[in-house]
């Protein structure tokens, strides 16, 4: 499969639901594409994170919106949202991908993403 793409991220909804998710993103990298996931990150467990090292996936973007877990939660619509989407980020990391965070700012959230000269 010759594409000439350097990078294709996997994303969603959330990518790791789609039934044909481990059988596209290995047909992609088997052709010499890296892949990368854009995922909410609450269905990485262990074994699912140690399948995507095993797979060769490039990184895993995962979907962080808040230092706090209540309004991560209700932002999200799901409570536990924050402690599962922190546990596919050890789990992620702990297989050696590479994690990136990726916050939706909305004005309830952006003052956590503002720059503080503090820091």
């Amino acid at each position: 499969m010759e594409l000439g793409l350097p990078l294709v991220t996997i994303t969603g909804g959330e990518p790791l639901l789609r039934e044909d998710f481990w059988d596209l993103a290995g047909r992609l990298i088997g052709g010499g594409v890296r892949v990368a996931v854009s995922t909410n990150g609450t269905l990485i467990s262990e074994d699912t994170a140690v399948r995507l090292a095993e797979l060769s996936v490039s990184y895993v973007g995962i979907s962080l919106d808040s230092v706090n877990p209540q309004f991560h939660d209700m932002f999200r619509g799901v409570r536990g949202a924050f402690a599962r989407a922190l546990r596919g980020i050890e789990n992620s990391l702990k297989a050696g991908i590479p994690v990136g965070l990726r916050m939706t700012l909305t004005r309830y959230n952006m003052g956590e993403a503002t720059p503080r000269s503090s820091w």
